[in-house]
């Protein structure tokens, strides 16, 4: 036989290409089904995390007594309120709730650090040879604690008296029950509202008219938050700003009157630390924004120095927030296009198809070719490790990448050399070196029973 001849039946024929196509298609279907495991496309509206976040201050801003000099003004007065402290309760309410036990109520001014929280906390004016309930309360800022316990409102009455007006009456009675082992007493009612003066209303309608906001100095507010046209990007807002209310008197109910002076814009006021929402869509979101908000926010916001500008900026987010998801009657965007989220199901199937093209393939080569040139042993051990391959091609990651590749060639030799006679020792080699590559796959994979010698053995029973 000479040379040239050898090389011209040596010569890969179309199916023999088509086959081991097919082989290295079902390969790269397997790797990217694998890889893309767990990645998903989302299509939402961000909003910047900045915007969204109340940060108190972190410096000092209250000066505190000497625990010394705190402890005797204690043992002295069943009531301490030292200066810059603003919470305000009923006093007829809570000493009547109190009676003949000796609980002590200490107001302090907000902001304190832990360190000043703690030393409160370690106050104790009472005799060694006290009995009964003898207890201080410390009321720091809006916070009410005492006796290992903490109480704060927990609806939307008990935070607009707290934050709109500073009334803890409320939580501090809570508290007194739960020290003196008495009955909870019922939740307050929602503070008395009434409708602004019309003296009062007048400049406020003035400012709104002139540009669009009124922003009480006294309110600490000196520009609309950014984050006001992404809570209302439909209608400019208004945005009204006004200094925390009179305890023990009616709150004056801004919100209600500007809505009704310009009913079809947003209307958002904010008095002391409570804001309001009246206009479009107020029965879908108003309510939910203001339990979500004060309900995370209402410990920082009970006890820490906070600007009202922040506040108001971090409302309107939380507006935002609510009416980008999608659930109040705005559409989310329309994902784009991701041929990834297309493919994928697919990939399974043209996995199996590849495999399945291949094994046809091999079979028909097989029976075309003259197989009683190779002995029985070598014919069973190409079928074997042929077999391997596709096996393995599906379960192995990148790093068994160049081995398959490899043991693929190695095997696409010998199945070109097969039916040369002569050509014997060639495929045996071959063979040898596709084995080798399969075992180091079995490694990677770290199956013994993919290991060549073991898999062939079992696949020709």
């Amino acid at each position: 036989m000479s040379s040239g001849s050898r090389s011209a039946r040596l010569r890969p024929e179309r199916p023999e290409v088509v086959r081991w196509l097919l082989a290295v298609l079902a390969v790269v279907a397997a790797v990217v089904f694998v890889a893309v495991q767990g990645r998903s496309s989302d299509a939402r509206y961000e909003l910047n995390a900045a915007s969204s976040r109340l940060t108190p201050t972190e410096t000092p801003t209250v000066s505190l007594p000497s625990p010394e000099e705190l402890t005797n003004q204690l043992r002295r007065h069943s009531r301490v309120r030292l200066p810059g402290a603003s919470a305000w309760f009923d006093e007829k309410q809570v000493r009547a709730a109190i009676g003949n036990d000796d609980i002590r109520i200490l107001v302090a001014p907000i902001g304190l650090t832990s360190d000043q929280s703690r030393m409160l906390y370690e106050l104790d004016p009472f005799d060694e040879d006290a009995t009964g309930v003898h207890e201080v309360i410390r009321i720091e800022g809006t916070a009410v604690k005492g006796g290992g316990y903490s109480s704060l409102a927990d609806d939307l009455p008990g935070w607009q008296r707290q934050f709109a007006q500073g009334d803890i009456t409320g939580p501090l009675l809570a508290l007194v029950a739960a020290l003196r082992d008495a009955p909870t007493p019922a939740d307050p009612q929602a503070a008395a509202v009434r409708a602004p003066t019309a003296a009062e209303l007048a400049p406020v309608l003035a400012a709104v008219r002139s540009s669009g906001v009124h922003l009480d100095p006294a309110a600490g507010v000196t520009e609309v938050p950014a984050t006001a046209g992404t809570a209302f990007p439909d209608s400019r807002p208004i945005i009204a700003t006004f200094p925390r209310s009179t305890p023990g008197a009616p709150l004056v109910d801004w919100a209600t009157a500007l809505s009704a002076a310009f009913p079809d814009r947003p209307v958002v006021t904010l008095t002391g630390l409570w804001v309001d929402y009246r206009g479009p869509d107020a029965d879908q979101f108003a309510e939910i924004a203001s339990a979500s908000y004060y309900g995370q926010y209402r410990t920082v916001l009970a006890e820490r120095v906070l600007p009202t500008q922040g506040v108001l900026r971090t409302f309107l987010a939380r507006i935002a927030e609510l009416r980008l998801s999608g659930i109040f009657g705005r559409a989310l965007p329309a994902p784009s296009f991701d041929p990834l989220s297309v493919t994928l199901p697919a990939l399974p199937i043209v996995f199996a198809g590849c495999a399945a093209g291949f094994l046809v393939l091999s079979v028909r080569q097989l029976r075309r070719r003259p197989l009683f040139l190779i002995p029985p042993a070598g014919r069973a051990r190409l079928a074997g490790l042929s077999s391997l391959l596709i096996e393995t091609s599906g379960l192995a990651d990148r790093r068994a990448d160049a081995p398959l590749a490899r043991a693929a060639a190695a095997l696409r030799a010998a199945g070109s050399a097969i039916t040369e006679r002569g050509l014997q020792a060639e495929v045996r080699t071959q063979l040898d070196a596709a084995s080798a590559e399969l075992d180091t796959v079995a490694e990677l994979l770290g199956r013994k029973d993919y290991r060549p010698t073991e898999y062939v053995r079992e696949w020709a029973r």
